[in-house]
């Protein structure tokens, strides 16, 4: 699909960016129409000379992508439900969750791990590595759009919207960074972050 822009304010341009972020008249400027070939939020704004720019404008496309929508649980207390297993996988850091019985639970704050190449167990003192661990919770969005999730591990992690998996990240490796998108709907969200020190 295209997107065509206008103002009415004589002699203006045009500047957009459709990666969610804020546009400036260093942004690229609208000179056709724009094509969308994948989920994205464009942003314009309008500038012209001995005038201050316009508000930004914004519409969030979802390219045919279905958008994930809010569970919105209610009882719910601050923090992430930790789940910590003394196992990984075989051909990569993640184990099959769904076959093991969690070897600790608790209630954490975050998800943070201490950086390192053989990260400091903080869940079993002296289990260096062979260790993998899930945290469960929710967050909430105010408003329709395109979201980007992102994790960064040594060894593998990933991150789920509900049950659908946004970002990829489980791999053997040193620290990496990587990222994944979802359209989501305004409110709150279940979610699952797992990682794994092979």
């Amino acid at each position: 699909s295209t997107v065509t822009l206008s103002d009415t304010t004589a002699n203006c341009t045009i500047y957009y960016t459709t990666d969610g972020s804020t546009p400036t008249t260093a942004s690229t400027q609208y000179t056709e129409p724009i094509v969308i070939s994948s989920a994205c939020t464009l942003k314009a704004i309008a500038a012209a000379p001995g005038l201050v720019s316009s508000n930004v404008s914004s519409a969030t496309f979802y390219a045919g992508r279905d958008p994930e929508y809010p569970v919105n649980p209610t009882g719910l207390q601050q923090g992430l439900c930790r789940l910590y297993y003394e196992a990984t996988g075989g051909g990569s850091p993640l184990p099959d969750f769904s076959a093991l019985t969690p070897y600790s639970t608790a209630l954490d704050a975050n998800c943070q791990i201490a950086q390192g190449s053989e990260p400091d167990n903080p869940y079993h003192s002296g289990r260096g590595n062979t260790w993998s661990v899930q945290f469960k919770g929710y967050v909430t969005v105010a408003e329709d759009g395109l979201y980007t999730f992102y994790t960064t591990s040594d060894d593998g992690s990933r991150v789920y919207i509900g049950t659908q998996l946004v970002v990829e990240n489980n791999y053997y490796q040193g620290m990496t960074t990587r990222q994944g998108t979802i359209v989501l709907r305004a409110g709150t969200h279940a979610f699952t972050v797992q990682f794994a020190q092979g």
